[in-house]
């Protein structure tokens, strides 16, 4: 895909160390862009991309859902020096655990639990951002049960797998807007979409199970939704969406692949084509739809 030398979009990508945000990553650089990667933890994948090319991937250690104030005041440096991003995509998400400390429930969001997300356009880090100093995690996310997997029965929805779900498939979302709502300017033209999935949408949703999953996604539909219209006046030159990426191979969907034929069970290389290709298509008279990874709209 060719880009010329004007069309170079600056794209910021959060998750972007997990298996869909990395994806999404390698494929921004490989298609010309610039990038910037938001990731909770160091990421050796990140620095060799970065050190392969240094003039076009920044990488932005944070968390978004603890500590919002010192976020956004890095992203403001961020942008002053190397502009507004063009796309911003959140492929962060949680779907099962594996552990129950807080540590390990942050790493597993991070590397594969998590879908990723970066911002294009940015050297090695500036040196007035501190590329090496961590904002810190708090320790108040909810402990989850060991090994816990998405549930089938009413009788196995527990508060902190639910609010655990909330946080990272929702209220995610919900802190990069406010951040990208606070420093962004009004005429801005840019395009805001969240990985989202087919079990979000009530109208689908013909088996049943995977209350706190689904849960979780059929609100952040409901966020998107109700953002692209408020987003429609504040910033009318931008478009939101929700997008399905398909059932995609990383870690997120191990537990759960022997169900799949192999026909649909996708690369995240094929995975983060198909993305990019739905937000490039992306008009601000389009905001506020649920895509599928073929660009066709889904009910909500």
């Amino acid at each position: 895909m060719s880009r010329r030398a004007d069309a170079v979009k600056k794209v910021m990508i959060v998750g972007s160390s997990g298996g869909i945000g990395m994806a999404l990553v390698r494929y921004c650089l490989e298609i010309g862009c610039q990038v910037a990667a938001l990731t909770r933890s160091p990421s050796p994948a990140l620095a060799a991309l970065q050190q392969a090319v240094p003039n076009r991937l920044a990488i932005v250690e944070c968390d978004l859902l603890d500590h919002q104030p010192q976020v956004e005041a890095r992203l403001s440096l961020l942008f002053a020096r190397y502009g507004y991003p063009d796309w911003i995509i959140n492929a962060a998400g949680f779907l099962h655990a594996g552990t129950t400390s807080h540590s390990d429930l942050h790493k597993g969001l991070k590397d594969g639990l998590n879908k990723g997300a970066s911002v294009a356009h940015i050297k090695s880090e500036p040196p007035n951002l501190p590329n090496q100093s961590k904002i810190p995690t708090a320790s108040t996310q909810p402990l989850i049960a060991q090994c816990q997997m998405p549930e089938k029965r009413l009788s196995e929805i527990t508060p902190a797998f639910l609010e655990h779900n909330l946080r990272a498939n929702l209220y995610l979302s919900i802190a990069l807007a406010q951040c990208c709502e606070n420093l962004l300017p009004r005429s801005t033209p840019f395009r805001f979409a969240s990985l989202s999935a087919m079990v979000g949408s009530i109208a689908d949703n013909h088996s049943g199970g995977w209350y706190s999953y689904r849960i979780s996604k059929a609100a952040l539909n409901m966020f998107l939704k109700t953002l692209s219209l408020e987003w429609q006046r504040q910033f009318p030159n931008a478009c939101v969406a929700a997008i399905h990426p398909g059932t995609t191979d990383t870690q997120l969907s191990v537990p759960f692949q022997s169900r799949i034929t192999a026909s649909k069970l996708y690369s995240s290389d094929i995975s983060a084509r198909r993305i990019v290709s739905v937000i490039e298509s992306m008009t601000p008279e389009q905001s506020g739809r649920f895509y599928h990874w073929d660009g066709s709209v889904l009910s909500w």
